[in-house]
């Protein structure tokens, strides 16, 4: 579901440097995928009317009009991906506030829409936070010990 959300918004400025050629970023998919499994973020659940609902004031990627449960399975599924909480993220109690980290979490999410839409457009198969975090706030590096 995030993957198609990212798909749709893949329309924003492109985060794959003019430097980081096309092999380099199948290489990435292709390692992604042979070495981690996708987190799967689950089946959002229906739209709510409950309180704290759309319009969200600082969505820059995802709708600014989704319900608010589907968002917080989207934000919690993506805090799981990189093993933290919301306030990794979120400046709290100021959520909306913006922070180096949602700065980065947006970049990867257009990376990973990126990448799905050129590369994995025909498979089944979409990358995603998962992919590479695999529960850690950094990627491990392959090869590297």
């Amino acid at each position: 579901m995030l993957a198609d959300l990212l798909r749709l918004r893949a329309g924003a400025p492109s985060v794959l440097s003019p430097p980081m050629t096309r092999a380099l970023a199948f290489a990435t998919v292709a390692a992604a995928l042979l070495f981690a499994a996708p987190v799967a973020f689950g089946d959002a659940a229906p739209p709510s009317e409950s309180k704290g609902g759309p319009p969200w004031k600082n969505t820059q990627i995802l709708p600014k009009d989704m319900p608010k449960d589907q968002l917080k399975t989207i934000m919690k599924g993506m805090a799981k991906a990189i093993g933290q909480d919301c306030d990794f993220c979120h400046d709290m109690p100021n959520a909306d506030k913006d922070t180096d980290h949602k700065k980065a979490a947006r970049e990867m999410m257009r990376m990973t829409a990126e990448i799905n839409s050129k590369f994995l457009a025909s498979s089944k198969s979409q990358v995603m936070c998962g992919t590479c975090h695999r529960g850690k706030e950094k990627p491990e590096v392959l090869g590297k010990k």
